[in-house]
């Protein structure tokens, strides 16, 4: 089996043994002007580290040029990804193309390797029309918490046991001061002990009338992202336990 990941003019090539995945690349560079990079070690702002049996993902290059970018290199560290509880009571507005910037980077960190804000970077993703200065006080605080947690990674390790998609759902209660909407949360991973490979956060689409039919509208979620994880894990042609 070879796996193939195209972006634009890069490829990222995975194959199930060495010698397939050289004929791959013989057939490819005969169509194709191309230059072997050899193992993967940085692609798209993600830095990889390979050993038997393991792969760890990380990113912080990408965190280190954020910092940079946004002058908060010498910024002091938190602990957490933001405060216990946010409260958005301020008038006074700020420049919302520099927060913007600030939330797509926070974003795309996200989406990549750090699960740990995913919600906060949906509630501070609800004010990208009119930020205010505490909106960017708490992503500025996550950008500290970037800092002190610069060296997290996602480690995936070979396993002698058949995959498992394990999925965990939740969602709170009409958190939306605006609009008294809930948030859904889910997670997955296919095994016991290993990273996540699909997470999200996010705010409901409609007003839910009790906690019960918020957590049915973050399970509904839930159940959809398991049917297409399932369905892209067959045709990998890998069994999964549910």
């Amino acid at each position: 089996m070879i796996i193939v990941i195209i972006w634009v003019d890069d490829l990222i090539m995975a194959a199930s043994d060495t010698h397939l995945l050289n004929q791959f690349k013989e057939v490819m560079q005969k169509k194709f002007r191309m230059k072997d990079l050899g193992k993967i070690s940085y692609f798209l702002g993600i830095h990889f580290e390979q050993k038997e049996g393991e792969i760890k993902m990380s990113q912080d290059k990408y965190i280190s040029k954020m910092l940079e970018r946004f002058g908060m290199v010498n910024c002091k560290p938190r602990s957490t990804p933001c405060e216990q509880k946010l409260e958005y009571n301020s008038s006074e507005a700020v420049d919302p193309k520099n927060y913007r910037e600030i939330v797509g980077s926070l974003i795309y960190a996200m989406t990549c390797t750090r699960p740990d804000l995913s919600w906060v970077v949906s509630r501070l993703s609800q004010h990208l029309s009119e930020p205010k200065a505490e909106n960017m006080n708490t992503a500025k605080h996550v950008l500290r918490y970037l800092k002190g947690t610069i060296d997290h990674k996602l480690c995936f390790k070979k396993s002698s046991q058949p995959l498992r998609l394990l999925a965990y759902s939740d969602s709170d209660w009409a958190s939306s001061v605006e609009d008294r909407r809930s948030t859904t949360g889910y997670c997955f991973s296919l095994t016991g002990d290993g990273p996540l490979v699909s997470w999200k956060s996010k705010k409901q689409p409609t007003v839910a009338l009790s906690t019960c039919e918020a957590e049915y509208m973050a399970l509904a979620a839930t159940t959809q992202e398991s049917l297409y994880l399932t369905q892209l894990l067959n045709g990998m042609d890998k069994k999964i336990y549910h």
